[in-house]
């Protein structure tokens, strides 16, 4: 997928990032479709759909090293961030790792079979407008 990975002996490598002196491992991992990398911290992009936002669920996530269950919290937001300390980048010198972060992408469903559109207008029946995001905006509306 074009990304890569390389631990080295940092005498090796020390002299194309200008490091001198150290004999420690270096590690260097570029970008990635899946992964970007802020500093020390890795930030993914996670797709989810309706029913895993709205009651929550378990999802196994692709991680440097392998993959992590994470859990997703009932209720969730598109675009929520979600954070696993100590899954990103090594410092430099130091025993300190980044972060990773995990953005939520809520997908809407565009193509709905009969019985899911039925669930759907169930579901449209009901009162979902109780959040306070609602009744803020519906306050405008009111005579």
């Amino acid at each position: 997928n074009g990304s890569y990975t390389i631990t080295a002996p940092i005498k090796s490598i020390a002299p194309f990032f200008g490091y001198q002196g150290y004999n420690g491992e270096y590690t260097i991992v570029s970008e990635d479709e899946m992964f970007e990398r802020v500093d020390n911290d890795i930030y993914l992009t996670l797709p989810i759909n309706v029913t895993d936002a709205v009651l929550g669920c378990e999802k196994d996530v692709p991680i440097l090293d392998g993959t992590i269950s994470l859990t997703i919290p009932a209720g969730s937001q598109n675009n929520d961030k979600l954070r696993v300390k100590g899954k990103g980048v090594p410092y430099i010198n130091s025993s300190k790792i980044g972060d990773l972060y995990i953005i939520l992408d809520v997908v809407t469903p565009t193509k709905l079979d009969r019985n899911q559109k039925k669930l759907f207008e169930e579901l449209s029946k009901t009162d979902l407008e109780n959040n306070d995001k609602f009744k803020k905006f519906n306050r405008y509306f009111k005579k």
